[in-house]
């Protein structure tokens, strides 16, 4: 994965998307996101219901170091069904 500078994205506030590849789909996935969030960096995931995940969220352990490594401080999960704009997460 590319490097970030963790304190850039979060004075800059963007967001910047973290995919892996997936073999079995023969394409990149977005995993999660890296969002500025209160002056903070968070790794945004959505949890989507699947019913051998019930309950979890699934999340590549790289994705995880990624983050933590650029300077994500938490892991934020949402419902997939409750659609947010970025900006109005920050309110």
């Amino acid at each position: 994965m590319p490097q970030h500078n963790s304190r850039h994205l979060c004075t800059s506030g963007q967001a910047v998307a973290l995919a892996v590849y997936r073999p079995s789909l023969g394409r990149w996935a977005t995993v999660g996101k890296l969002v500025p969030l209160g002056g903070a960096l968070v790794l945004a995931v959505p949890y989507r219901h699947r019913r051998r995940l019930r309950g979890r969220a699934s999340l590549p352990s790289v994705a995880v170091r990624h983050a933590r490594e650029r300077g994500a401080v938490a892991i934020l999960v949402h419902a997939d069904g409750e659609r947010l704009a970025l900006g109005e997460g920050r309110r």
